[in-house]
């Protein structure tokens, strides 16, 4: 059974892909990516690890700190009860 998953292109990956080009047994592949999402998730080993990614990566433009983010959410929160409160 194949299961397939959106993940970040990283080293594991490429590795993955590589030997699927060279049609190595199902069984490598597994081993390959046994205990990956851990690796990535519980260890923070994002480049042996299998990051999930999902739909929504393909919406992404730009990669902020996270305070600039709640800066900018701020800000616009601030202006739209501005434009509530005058209405």
């Amino acid at each position: 059974m194949v299961h397939q998953s959106a993940v970040i292109k990283n080293k594991m990956i490429k590795e993955y892909q590589r030997l699927e080009d060279e049609n190595v047994d199902r069984d490598v592949l597994e081993e390959l990516t046994l205990g990956s999402l851990r690796k990535a998730v519980q260890e923070g080993d994002t480049e042996n690890g299998s990051v999930m990614a999902g739909q929504i990566t393909g919406l992404i433009n730009e990669i902020k700190p996270v305070d600039t983010l709640i800066q900018e959410m701020m800000t616009q929160a601030t202006m739209t009860a501005s434009q509530l409160i005058i209405k």
